[in-house]
């Protein structure tokens, strides 16, 4: 009896030692950095930043639905970029307020889906914005998947 309970002991370990462990994949993978994308002064530039719109995965660009914002990309040459930045042709954009992290996830993700993948999150006109390079998403069938930039070539 007792050499039955030890071998049934022995088996379970072994089941779950030798069995597959399903590991999750992150949404995202990212980079992030901050400067200020907007300069002071700039409200009416801040107003036709692209908008996600987390009802329908589309963006508002001067008022108008889209579902692709990949042309709107600004470059950092005029401006100084953190040190050893990654940063050249970003897409800025705006969230909805109150945006919380499941909508910043949504975004950023269409956004990858899209092949943008270096992104400048926009809060507030002069302040230093959330600059963020993708570098891997999961996308609607559950697949992570390395980010490819069609914007910024190496």
């Amino acid at each position: 009896m007792l050499a039955g309970v030890i071998g049934l002991i022995l088996c379970g370990y072994g089941w779950w030692f030798f069995a597959p462990h399903r590991m999750v994949a992150p949404e995202l993978e990212v980079e992030t950095s901050r400067m200020a994308v907007v300069p002071p002064g700039g409200e009416a530039e801040f107003e036709r930043l692209p908008l996600f719109v987390p009802a329908t995965g589309d963006w508002l660009v001067d008022g108008k639905r889209v579902r692709s914002i990949a042309s709107r990309t600004v470059g950092l040459d005029h401006r100084q970029p953190p040190d050893d930045s990654v940063f050249q042709k970003i897409v800025p954009i705006r969230l909805p307020a109150p945006a919380d992290r499941a909508t910043m996830q949504r975004a950023l993700v269409a956004l990858a889906t899209d092949g943008v993948c270096q992104v400048a999150l926009v809060e507030k006109v002069g302040s230093d914005d959330l600059l963020v390079l993708i570098r891997r998403f999961t996308d609607a069938s559950g697949v992570s998947r390395p980010c490819r930039d069609r914007l910024n070539k190496p």
